[in-house]
């Protein structure tokens, strides 16, 4: 191949590929991941179905084959769509748009409300609205989680539960501390904005997320949580979250998934830490 971007630019062309015409939407802040995700879970719905993969087992419902979808699951509105090997337990309630990923698990009397993704692997229980739950991840318990965006590997403890509005109805806004010791404010122009939760995150029993929180990668929090938390900050025990410690954890949440934990897991995690 040719070497520079000019010359990789001439290798793609120089396959024919088919061209798209579309915009591509870039995201600035990152609770623009939720306004973005709202915008085009229809039509990335959409599509899926129409690869053929899909049929209509009911009204608004389009399974997988292999895909198991219990006779006392409601769909009061569709358009949900369950991958392969997904599994959802009786007495649960999708309200559409939805997407269920590859083998992930919606626990009974679970309330899946519209524009929520769960991802491959993920379990997922209790009420969930228009979120993101990034394969992995867990929230298998009572609590709700509305309008956020779950990084990969989190683990949500029971009773676990975000706010998404606040009490004089008015736009989130957000705070960012600078070196200075000051603080900027960020007008997100959301009435509805949740949590961000990065990678590797976990929460202790009954923990309160508020309004626009962001819980950094590896954090562990418990009780009423801050609006920021730092990557790796862990308010159990205190202090900080060490690359082998995140890596003890990984590894067994790993083993649970039947995956092996390897060498570049480690190394990841260790550059995530340094």
């Amino acid at each position: 191949m040719a070497g520079g971007l000019v010359g990789l630019l001439d290798d793609i062309a120089a396959l024919a590929l088919p061209a798209a015409d579309a915009a591509l939407e870039l995201v600035h802040q990152a609770h623009d991941v939720v306004g973005a995700h709202e915008r085009i879970i229809v039509g990335s719905l959409a599509m899926r179905i129409d690869t053929g993969h899909f049929r209509e087992r009911a009204p608004g419902l389009f399974a997988a084959d292999g895909a198991v979808v219990a006779e006392q699951v409601v769909v009061r509105h569709g358009p949900v769509v369950v991958e392969a090997g997904a599994e959802i337990a009786p007495f649960v309630c999708l309200d559409g748009p939805i997407w269920i990923g590859a083998r992930a698990r919606v626990n009974p009397h679970s309330w899946i409300r519209a524009g929520t993704a769960i991802g491959a692997e993920c379990r997922a229980g209790g009420e969930i609205e228009a979120t993101v739950m990034e394969p992995f991840s867990n929230k298998p318990h009572d609590g709700f989680l509305g309008h956020s965006h779950v990084g990969s590997w989190v683990n949500l403890g029971a009773g676990t539960t975000t706010s998404n509005l606040k009490a004089s109805y008015g736009p989130v806004r957000l705070h960012e501390a600078r070196p200075d010791g000051g603080r900027d404010t960020v007008h997100t122009g959301r009435q509805f904005l949740g949590a961000m939760i990065g990678d590797f995150a976990k929460t202790a029993i009954n923990t309160s997320l508020p309004c626009g929180g962001r819980i950094g990668v590896g954090a562990t929090v418990g009780g009423t949580v801050a609006e920021s938390v730092p990557a790796f900050a862990n308010q159990l025990v205190g202090g900080r979250t060490t690359a082998d410690q995140a890596a003890t954890v990984l590894q067994r949440m790993m083993a649970r998934r039947g995956l092996e934990f390897l060498d570049a897991d480690r190394e990841f995690l260790e550059a995530l830490t340094g």
